[in-house]
């Protein structure tokens, strides 16, 4: 039963992470930490250790599978698990993997595999893929007969058996389900990130866009089981692609595709799918130009040798992603081939995804503040001071940069900083916005315009008692005022908020 496997694996995950805990000094001092909310893989980031995402990818998800068309469970069923497994900490799933089942058609594998894999979908279901020619824009793995194999590793069935299919491309005509729509619709209740790869592209299409239509953004397509078009939508909703490996020149054209069909209004970044345990062979030698050469320094900084396994030696232009070990190598392939900016992009990823996973459990997507607005002791133009960085989020939605200063543009101009503190507290919100007034003063007046309502605070730091809780703060330079805000407590006593205003 694969949910039973399921569930040993998740106990598995939990123990793994307990073992680590043990050995570095007891519960929650290990590096690996599985999250169940971006928040607190945030947290778990910022302390230097790796966050750790639970996902599931299965052909009969929650034993929803099918025999002769009808579906093996119901929607009551599917809400049930999907509660027991959101409890496990599971938080992005695939709808399916090698087989058709209840929530719709699969993509079907190519080559020698998809007659391997079609007749166990035929043991499994009692039906084979119900393959078709299309017209190739969009379409599922291209399928061999079984005359053009042979029957050596086919026992199980007579010559003939095998459906023979029409002239390529092929689509799977089996699509999205009503229990798969209902599936996606429950897990979008629950802030979980839906991945679409492993759908056929009739699927896959209906999928993308029920999210769509909620505007939705915690979708990811993992490991390159899908197609152009679907990685495009994927962007556009402010979702996150991560391609399979594979090998280094064939990622980095993906990479380009992706770069060039993202959204402007996201933060774009990319990862990688290993699929490692999967039916996948992982990157071949490039044997091109411009080889790794050892030793190399990362783009973090550390030498590396050629990794060593007992007295064997591996290289990655001769060998290979022969193994785990040698990921750090094809990065620096990547980078051999296409430069800096792929590792930016690969080092925004996380990010990107986190991001992604701040919009499905319902923080805003960014957006720009209000032109005219007064600051007040609760903030500026509705960016609050003296909050903590998750209920900042919730409140005013993500911003256009976050580092230790948030911000978020101005319509017509300008934009309203948010400093935190090393705790992650809001100490101050500044803004350069024309129309943002304190006191009656806004950026780009006078400097004189402050006698009588604004004392020196140090610096080219003004602060006034006259409005704003007493806490207002002006921000000079060159004789004009360019930034006016709010402090959660007077300078010098404010906790140390990082950034220079």
């Amino acid at each position: 039963n694969e949910m039973d496997s399921v569930r040993r694996e998740i106990r598995n995950l939990y123990e793994l992470e307990r073992y680590i805990d043990a050995q570095e000094g007891g519960p929650g001092k290990g590096w690996f930490r599985i999250v169940k909310n971006p928040f607190q893989a945030r947290r778990v980031i910022n302390r230097g250790k790796l966050a750790v995402v639970i996902g599931i990818e299965t052909s009969k998800l929650f034993d929803c599978g099918l025999r002769n068309d009808r579906p093996l469970c119901t929607k009551a069923q599917i809400e049930e698990r999907l509660a027991e497994a959101y409890e496990l900490g599971v938080r992005q799933m695939e709808l399916i993997n090698k087989f058709d089942n209840a929530f719709g058609g699969v993509a079907g594998d190519g080559e020698i595999l998809g007659p391997i894999v079609n007749t166990a979908n035929f043991l499994d279901t009692g039906r084979f893929w119900a393959m078709d020619t299309c017209d190739g824009h969009q379409h599922d793995r291209e399928q061999i007969t079984q005359t053009d194999i042979g029957l050596a590793f086919l026992p199980l069935l007579e010559p003939g058996t095998l459906p023979v299919y029409g002239p390529g491309p092929h689509c799977n005509q089996r699509g999205l389900s009503d229990l798969g729509a209902f599936l996606i619709r429950q897990m979008m209740k629950r802030g979980m990130m839906v991945d679409p790869d492993h759908l056929s592209a009739k699927a896959r299409a209906q999928a993308m866009t029920l999210v769509e239509s909620k505007g939705y953004s915690g979708v990811v397509s993992s490991h390159s089981w899908a197609d152009d078009r679907t990685y495009a939508r994927v962007l556009r909703a402010g979702g996150v692609v991560t391609p399979m490996a594979g090998d280094s020149a064939g990622f980095v054209e993906r990479w380009h595709f992706n770069r060039g069909v993202r959204s402007k209004r996201y933060l774009f970044g990319i990862g990688y799918g290993s699929d490692m345990q999967g039916l996948a062979k992982q990157g071949e030698p490039r044997n091109g130009p411009n080889p790794v050469q050892y030793p190399f320094t990362s783009f973090d900084g550390v030498v590396l040798e050629k990794p060593r396994s007992g007295e064997r030696t591996w290289d990655i232009n001769a060998d290979g992603v022969a193994h785990y070990g040698l990921y750090p190598d094809w990065v620096e392939d990547l980078r051999m081939i296409a430069g800096k900016p792929i590792i930016r992009d690969m080092l925004r990823g996380p990010e990107a995804y986190l991001q992604a996973w701040e919009r499905a459990v319902g923080v805003p997507g960014p957006g720009c503040r209000r032109p005219l607005a007064q600051v007040t002791a609760k903030g500026v133009a509705g960016v609050p001071v003296a909050v903590g960085a998750r209920k900042l989020l919730r409140r005013v939605g993500q911003p256009e940069k976050r580092t230790d200063v948030w911000r978020w543009c101005v319509d017509g101009g300008g934009d309203v900083r948010a400093y935190l503190t090393p705790r992650g507290r809001v100490g101050l919100v500044l803004s350069n916005a024309r129309w943002h007034m304190l006191a009656g003063v806004r950026p780009g007046m006078s400097a004189r315009r402050l006698r009588g309502i604004a004392r020196r605070g140090g610096g080219n730091v003004w602060v006034t008692t006259r409005a704003a809780g007493g806490r207002g703060i002006f921000i000079v330079r060159r004789g004009k005022v360019v930034q006016v805000g709010v402090a959660a407590r007077l300078p010098g006593r404010a906790g140390g908020v990082r950034g220079r205003p």
